[in-house]
């Protein structure tokens, strides 16, 4: 295992979250830590660190809060589940949706 990080990659960056007592932006920063098994260029990092979050996003974000994944209580063989719920997200993408959270409520949640 020595021997694998070859870099550490600082991220700073600026966030504004919403205050929900009064639907206020607040400014916050923050750092982040990534490491590189490789060296590479500042700007190929900053496009794989972009590109891992467009993932967690798109997909793993959908899945958490419009089909409650978090929430299920499904023991058994949840990967299978998990599975579908990407397959209807990959369907609904693919008939053009664009809000996963704003189309009809036909959606079935899966617990």
């Amino acid at each position: 295992m020595a021997g694998l990080i070859k870099a550490v990659i600082v991220v700073e960056r600026l966030v504004w979250i919403r205050d929900p007592a009064t639907s206020l932006l607040k400014k916050r920063s923050e750092t982040a830590f990534y490491a590189a098994s490789c060296l590479m260029e500042a700007k190929i990092c900053a496009t794989a660190i972009r590109n891992h979050w467009q993932i967690e996003n798109c997909n793993h974000h959908v899945r958490d809060v419009t089909f409650e994944e978090d929430k299920s209580r499904i023991r058994t063989q949840p990967l299978i589940m998990a599975r579908l719920r990407s397959f209807a997200l990959n369907i609904l993408r693919h008939n053009g949706a664009q809000n996963i959270a704003r189309e009809p409520t036909r959606i079935v949640s899966f617990h």
